[in-house]
C-alpha cells in the first residue's frame, strides 16, 4: 500500500465518521508567533484556545509540516525528519477520549490490518480514564500498555501559555534487531525499536503566565500521525526512510555518487531536499533571516553531506524532479513549480560554493598557524561566513588538528540565548478569550455600507471589561462597517455617534472572531447603547483604488515575468500601495514600463470587478490565486477582474477598474534574497505625485534658466563642463606633484634599512594622492610611503603604499593606515601593499603622521 493510498484511506475513514475534510495550510502560517507550520493543529489553535469559533465540530486533515528543533538527529535515528506529513483528526467540544482512541485502533487494526502484537500504547501516568478505555473498552493486552510522565504524555502548550493536556500514544514495534537490546525496552525508550505512530492529545487545560492550569470552556481532541512512519510500518520497513516516499530519492543519490553513500548522509540529503522543495513551493526563498534562513540552513546542510560523500558539485537541484515525481500524487501543484524550485536550489548551491571558497581560505589560515582551532573562531566561521561545522571537523581531522567543540557549543548557546531574549511574543489580555466565548461573532457589513446603526456589546479599558467608557479604550459592536486590518489592507477610520457624545475610531483589529475598534471617546459611552457607525468615505475609496490596483499589478507581473511570481506581502493604504513578490533579480526599465502599461490599459478598459463566494476547492479549480500564508475557510470570497485576474481576497475593492484613475510605479527594490518590492500610487495620490514631480521640474528649469524640456540638455552641458574642470584639476595636481617630488624625496628617512616617507601634502584629491604615492614608490624602488592631506574643513585622506619586500619586515599597508586613521577619528583598509583611509579631525593630521613614523620605528623587524 503506497503513501498516496494511506493518505486517502485515512481521510476517507474519518469522513465516514462525520469529519469535514479540510486541505492542509501553507508551511507559512498566519499565526505571527510561529515561524513555520510544524503540526496539524496549527490552523486550529485559536479554536482550541477559545479565541475563535469552530465552523465544524469534527475535522480531519493531512498537513505538510517542517520542524528543525531536532535537525541534528536527522539521519542518525530512524524517526527524526525535518519535513513530514501529519495525518490528524480533531474534535472541538464534540467527541472525546473514548471515540478518539477507539477509532484510532479501528483504523490501524481493522482497516490497515497492522498486527495487534506489534502495537503498544502509552498513557499519562495520572490519566486513569484513558487507561480504562484501553484496557476495558478496546481490550489491549495489559503488558502492551505503559504509563509515562509529563515529559512523554502531556502535550503543550506551543508557547509559554496556551492550550495543553494529557495524551495517549500508539507505538509500533519495528523489531528487536533495531532496538537497544535491553530486556526492559518498551515505549519511552530512546532507541529505534518502539516508534510513536499516532499521538492523541486531550486538550482540556489552559496554562497561564503563572504556570497554573485552568479548564478550557470545552474539551478538544487533537491527534497527529506521521504518514512516513505509518507507511514504513504498513510496507514492512524498519524505519521511516524505508517508506516509498524516500526510496527513489535515496537510490538516485547513490546513482549520482556512483557508489554506496553512508546511511546517515544519504538520509539527510533525502530528507532535506523534500523540505527544500516544499518550502520553496510555499513561497519561502533562501535568505539570512526568518524562514529563508531555515531553508538556507537545510539546503546547505544537505549540500555538505553531498560534498563529504563525494557527490558532484551542484548535485542537489538534480533531485528536485525525483521529489516531484514521488510527491505529485498528494501535491499536484508541485509539477507546475518544478522548474522554478529547481532553479532556486541551483542558485543557492552556486551561492554556497562562493561561501565555501571564502570559508576554506579562512580555515586554511587558521590551520596554518595552529593545530588547535578555538571554539569561538570555529563558531565565527559557522555563524558569520556560513561555513559548516561538519566540513571544519573533517578538514581539521585530515590535517591532524584538534577542534574545540565545547567552546563552539558554548558560543552557539550564547547566540541562541540572545535570540531567545530578543524574541518576546506579544501577549493578548485574557479578556479577549473570555469575550470570544460569550459574545457572537462581530458582523462586518462594510463591503456595501459605510454607515450603519449598531449596538455596543462590550467595552474594554486597559485590558478589563467595563460598562462605561470615556477617553481611550476599545469598543465591540454587534455589526460594523469598519474594515479591520488584515491581508495587507489597513483599517478604516471614522467615528461613532451616540447621544451627547462621539467616538473617534483610530484603528480596527481582528482578535479571533472579534472586531475590536480602538477609539477615543468624547462623552460617556455605555454598554448596550445604540450608535451610528460612520466610515471615512474618501479614505476608504482611496484604499479601494490601491487594493484593486494590487490585483492588477500581481496579474501583470505574472504576464511579464512568468507564472512563478508569487505575492510575498503587501501594504494597501489610502496614500500608496506596496507589493512584495518572489523574484531573484532587479526588474529592468523595459519590464517596469511594460507592467505599468498593462495595469493602466486594464484601468482604461473600465472592467467590472466581480465578487462571488465559492467552496475553496471550487475557487481553486476556477484558477483563483491563493496567497501563501493566508488562512482560508471552507467558503471563500473570489475577486474577479474580467479574464485578467482572479484571486481569493477578503479586502475592499472598486466596483470597476476605471475608478482607479491612474497607476504609477514609484520604485522597484530588493527587500532580501529572492524578494522584490514595487511601490506605487493610484488616483489622487498619483495626481499629487505627478504635480510634485512637475513642480520639481519647473524649479529645476528656473535654476537652469531654460524650459522644462531643456533641463536634460542643460544638465548634460553642466556635467560635461564639470568633467573638463576635473580633468584640468587632475593635470594641475600632477604638475604640482612632480614639482614637489624632489622636495618630498629629500624628507625620506631610513629606519632599520627601510626607506620611509610619512608626509602631509597640501591641496590634493584622493586620486592625486594615489598617483603621487605611485610615483614616489617608483622613485624609491623599495620602502614605505604614507601621505596625508586635508580634503575639507572636516575631512582627512590618507594613502599608503609599500613595496613587497617590506612585508617580510612585519609591515602591512592596510594595518598601518588603519592605526594612523584612528588618531583623526576615522578608519580605512585595503590590501597589504596598498591602502586608503579617511578621518574627520584635520587638526590632528600631522600628529597622526608622527604617530605612524613612531609606529614604524617600533614595528619594523
Amino acid at each position: 500500500m503506497k503513501s498516496d493510498e494511506l493518505r486517502a484511506l485515512f481521510l476517507s475513514f474519518f469522513e465516514k465518521k462525520g469529519h469535514k475534510i479540510l486541505p492542509g495550510i501553507s508551511l507559512v502560517p498566519t499565526d505571527p508567533s510561529l515561524l513555520l507550520t510544524g503540526a496539524g493543529v496549527v490552523p486550529f489553535r485559536g479554536i482550541i484556545e477559545g479565541r475563535e469559533r469552530a465552523t465544524y465540530k469534527r475535522v480531519a486533515t493531512c498537513q505538510r509540516c517542517v520542524r528543525t528543533n531536532d535537525i541534528e538527529k536527522v539521519g542518525l535515528t530512524s524517526r527524526h525528519l525535518t519535513f513530514f506529513e501529519m495525518l490528524g483528526n480533531f474534535s472541538f467540544g464534540d467527541y472525546y477520549k473514548k471515540e478518539s482512541l477507539s477509532w484510532g485502533w479501528e483504523f490501524l487494526v481493522d482497516v490497515l490490518h497492522l498486527p495487534k502484537e506489534k502495537l503498544w500504547v502509552s498513557v499519562y501516568e495520572k490519566d486513569e480514564e484513558a487507561r480504562k478505555i484501553w484496557l476495558e473498552d478496546i481490550g489491549i493486552a495489559p503488558e502492551h500498555l505503559v504509563s509515562l510522565g509529563k515529559e512523554d504524555n502531556f502535550w503543550g502548550p506551543v508557547g509559554a501559555t496556551g492550550a495543553c493536556g494529557p495524551s495517549s500514544e500508539i507505538y509500533y514495534d519495528f523489531g528487536e534487531d533495531v532496538g537497544c537490546g535491553s530486556p526492559d525496552c518498551k515505549p519511552g525508550c530512546d532507541c529505534d525499536r518502539f516508534i510513536e505512530l499516532w499521538n492523541h492529545v486531550f486538550t482540556e487545560f489552559f496554562l497561564d503566565e503563572n504556570g497554573e492550569l485552568h479548564p478550557l470552556p470545552r474539551k478538544n481532541i487533537d491527534t497527529g500521525m506521521g504518514l512516513e512512519r505509518l507507511a514504513a510500518a504498513v510496507q514492512g520497513g524498519k524505519n521511516c526512510f524505508d517508506a516509498d516516499v524516500f526510496q527513489p530519492i535515496l537510490h538516485y543519490v547513490e546513482e549520482m555518487a556512483g557508489k554506496e553513500v553512508a546511511v546517515p548522509r544519504k538520509r539527510i540529503i533525502a530528507d532535506h531536499i523534500r523540505a527544500g522543495v516544499f518550502l520553496i513551493a510555499d513561497g519561502v526563498l533562501p535568505s539570512n533571516e526568518g524562514r529563508g534562513y531555515v531553508l538556507r540552513r537545510i539546503l546547505r546542510r544537505a549540500e555538505v553531506q553531498g560534498i563529504l560523500s563525494g557527490l558532484p558539485q551542484l548535485f542537489l537541484h538534480r533531485l528536485v524532479p525525483v521529489v516531484v515525481r514521488v510527491m505529485k500524487g498528494g501535491y499536484p501543484y508541485l509539477v507546475d513549480y518544478q522548474d522554478f524550485i529547481l532553479e532556486e536550489i541551483k542558485r543557492e548551491e552556486e551561492r554556497f560554493q562562493q561561501t565555501l571558497n571564502i570559508g576554506l581560505s579562512l580555515l586554511e589560515d587558521m590551520l596554518s598557524s595552529s593545530k588547535f582551532l578555538n571554539g569561538e573562531d570555529v563558531f565565527r566561521l559557522y555563524d558569520t561566513y556560513g561555513f559548516p561545522l561538519e566540513l571544519t571537523l573533517e578538514l581539521a581531522r585530515e590535517r591532524g588538528a584538534e577542534v574545540d567543540i565545547e567552546g563552539f557549543k558554548q558560543a552557539l548557546e550564547k547566540q541562541r540565548e540572545r535570540a531567545r531574549l530578543a524574541v518576546e511574543q506579544e501577549k493578548l489580555p485574557p479578556i479577549y478569550s473570555i469575550l470570544a466565548q460569550n459574545l457572537p461573532s462581530s458582523e462586518f457589513i462594510g463591503y456595501d455600507n459605510l454607515k450603519s446603526e449598531a449596538e455596543v456589546i462590550a467595552l474594554i479599558k486597559e485590558g478589563e471589561k467595563v460598562e462605561e467608557l470615556e477617553g481611550e479604550g476599545e469598543i465591540l459592536l454587534d455589526r460594523t462597517p469598519f474594515y479591520a486590518e488584515k491581508g495587507g489592507q489597513v483599517a478604516d477610520k471614522g467615528h461613532l455617534r451616540f447621544p451627547n457624545g462621539e467616538a473617534l475610531i483610530k484603528d480596527v483589529q481582528m482578535v479571533g472572531s472579534l472586531i475590536v475598534h480602538k477609539a477615543e471617546v468624547k462623552g460617556i459611552l455605555k454598554n448596550g447603547m445604540k450608535v451610528e457607525a460612520i466610515v471615512d468615505e474618501e479614505r476608504r475609496k482611496a484604499i479601494q483604488r490601491h487594493h484593486t490596483a494590487t490585483h492588477l499589478l500581481h496579474a501583470a507581473l505574472k504576464r511579464v515575468l512568468g507564472p512563478f511570481v508569487n505575492q510575498a506581502g503587501s501594504y494597501v493604504g489610502p496614500d500608496r500601495l506596496r507589493f512584495d513578490f518572489s523574484w531573484t533579480r532587479a526588474l529592468n526599465q523595459e519590464e517596469l514600463l511594460k507592467i505599468e502599461e498593462i495595469v493602466n490599459a486594464k484601468i482604461m478598459e473600465d472592467i467590472k470587478v466581480e465578487i462571488s463566494f465559492h467552496p475553496l476547492k471550487e475557487a481553486l479549480e476556477m484558477g483563483a490565486v491563493a496567497l501563501f500564508g493566508e488562512k482560508y475557510g471552507e467558503i471563500v470570497r473570489v475577486v474577479r477582474i474580467g479574464d485578467f485576474s482572479i484571486e481569493l481576497c477578503a479586502g475592499c475593492h472598486t466596483s470597476s477598474t476605471g475608478e482607479i484613475g491612474l497607476f504609477k510605479i514609484l520604485e522597484e527594490s530588493s527587500i532580501g534574497a529572492g524578494l522584490r518590492r514595487i511601490e506605487g500610487v493610484c488616483g489622487f495620490s498619483a495626481l499629487n505625485y505627478l504635480r510634485n514631480l512637475e513642480d520639481t521640474l519647473k524649479n529645476s528649469a528656473w535654476l537652469l534658466q531654460g524650459s522644462i524640456w531643456e533641463v536634460p540638455q542643460r544638465l548634460e552641458n553642466i556635467l560635461e563642463r564639470l568633467k573638463t574642470l576635473e580633468e584640468e584639476k587632475m593635470e594641475l595636481e600632477r604638475k604640482l606633484a612632480l614639482k614637489d617630488m624632489e622636495s618630498l624625496i629629500s624628507k625620506v628617512k631610513e629606519i632599520k634599512g627601510v626607506k620611509v616617507l610619512t608626509e602631509k601634502v597640501e591641496g590634493m584629491s584622493r586620486e592625486g594622492l594615489k598617483e603621487l604615492a605611485d610615483s614616489l614608490i617608483e622613485k624609491l624602488k623599495n620602502g614605505i610611503v604614507l601621505l596625508g592631506t586635508t580634503a575639507s574643513q572636516d575631512s582627512v585622506i590618507f594613502v599608503c603604499k609599500i613595496t613587497p619586500d617590506v612585508l617580510e619586515r612585519g609591515i602591512q599597508a592596510d594595518k598601518l593606515v588603519r592605526e594612523t586613521a584612528k588618531l583623526v577619528g576615522g578608519g580605512g583598509g585595503g590590501s597589504p601593499l596598498f591602502a586608503q583611509a579617511g578621518g574627520k579631525n584635520p587638526e590632528k593630521l600631522e600628529e597622526a603622521l608622527d604617530f605612524a613614523l613612531q609606529l614604524l620605528e617600533n614595528t619594523l623587524t
